[in-house]
C-alpha cells in the first residue's frame, strides 16, 4: 500500500508541476477545489518551525528542521526519505511523508491524551493534495521513557470504517426534488441534490464517500477531525461534495476513536 501510494503521489506531483504555468489563468469550479487546510487549522501554540530553536550540534540530521516543541526538546527534521524525530538525546528515523506541493508543514502537540499519566506526542502530517484531494494523517508517539512502548508510532487509519458505522445516508424524493438525508444518532439533515437530478449523472449512490478530504486539528489540548462527505454518481468518476462531518478524536491503548459526530452541509447548498 505504501509503494502504491508513493507512486500515485509522485505521479500527481509531476503532472501538477508540468501544467501549473499553463493553467494558472484558468478558473476551477468551486465544488472541485478543497478549502485549503491551513485556513481551518492553525498551528498549535506549542509547535514551532524556528531553526534557531533546534540543537546546533549533533542534531542527528543534515536536513532542515520542519517542526519542533523546544520546551519538550522535540525536533522533527525532514529527510530525503521520511523524517528524523529527535526527543532529548534520542533520535529515530520514521518513514513518514511530510510534504506536498502546497508546503504545509507538520504540526505537533504534547498532551496526556489517554489519561494514563504519561504524555504523548501527536503529529499531524499533510500527505495528499490535488483537485478534490486534501488529506492529513494523524500519528501518536509514546514519548515517556518509562513507557514499555517508548517511541512507538501509532497512526489513525480506520476512520472510514468508524464513519460508515456512525453516519447513515439515503436519498428521498420531495415534490419531485431529490434530497440526500444524512442521519447521525437521533439527528438528521437534508441536502438538495437537484443539481445532480438528470440523466447525464445517472443514479445517486446509496452511501457517502469519505477519505478525499481529511483534516485534523489540535484544539484546547484535544484532537478534532473533519472529513469531506461526498456522493457517488452512477455516470461520473468523480465524487461530489455535499458537506463535511466534524468529530472529536480520542486515543487510548494505541487506538483512535471518533465521537461527537456532526454534519455540516456546504455553505452554498440550498
Amino acid at each position: 500500500m505504501r509503494v502504491e501510494f508513493h507512486i500515485r503521489f509522485w505521479s500527481s506531483f509531476i503532472l501538477a508541476s508540468s501544467i501549473l504555468t499553463a493553467c494558472s489563468s484558468q478558473q476551477v469550479h468551486p465544488s472541485s477545489t478543497p478549502v485549503p487546510t491551513q485556513e481551518m487549522i492553525a498551528p498549535s501554540p506549542e509547535s514551532s518551525s524556528d531553526p534557531s530553536a533546534a540543537p546546533t550540534n549533533n542534531s542527528g540530521s543534515s536536513k532542515e528542521l520542519i517542526a519542533s516543541i523546544p520546551k519538550h526538546k522535540i525536533f522533527l527534521y525532514g529527510e530525503e526519505n521520511g523524517v528524523t524525530l529527535r526527543i532529548g538525546d534520542e533520535a529515530h528515523e520514521l518513514d513518514w511523508m511530510y510534504m506536498t506541493p502546497t508546503g504545509v508543514l507538520p504540526r505537533l502537540q504534547v498532551e496526556d491524551y489517554d489519561g494514563d499519566g504519561r504524555q504523548e506526542l501527536s503529529v499531524i502530517l499533510y500527505i495528499g493534495s490535488g483537485t478534490g484531494i486534501s488529506v492529513e494523517e494523524l500519528h501518536m508517539i509514546n514519548i515517556d521513557p518509562a513507557d514499555p512502548e517508548y517511541f512507538q508510532d501509532h497512526v489513525f487509519k480506520n476512520y472510514n470504517a468508524q464513519l460508515d458505522e456512525a453516519v447513515q445516508f439515503k436519498t428521498i424524493q420531495q415534490n419531485d426534488v431529490l434530497f440526500g438525508q444524512i442521519s447521525i444518532d437521533s439527528t438528521s439533515a437534508s441536502v438538495s441534490l437537484k443539481d445532480y437530478q438528470s440523466p447525464e449523472f445517472g443514479k445517486v449512490g446509496d452511501h457517502l464517500v469519505f477519505g478525499n478530504i481529511v483534516r485534523f486539528e489540535h484544539e484546547n489540548k484535544q484532537l478534532k477531525a473533519q472529513f469531506g462527505a461526498e456522493i457517488i454518481l452512477e455516470k461520473s468518476a468523480i465524487p461530489q461534495s455535499i458537506g463535511h462531518i466534524d468529530a472529536h478524536a480520542s486515543y487510548k491503548d494505541g487506538k483512535f476513536a471518533l465521537s461527537h459526530f456532526a454534519f455540516q452541509k456546504n455553505p452554498e447548498a440550498p
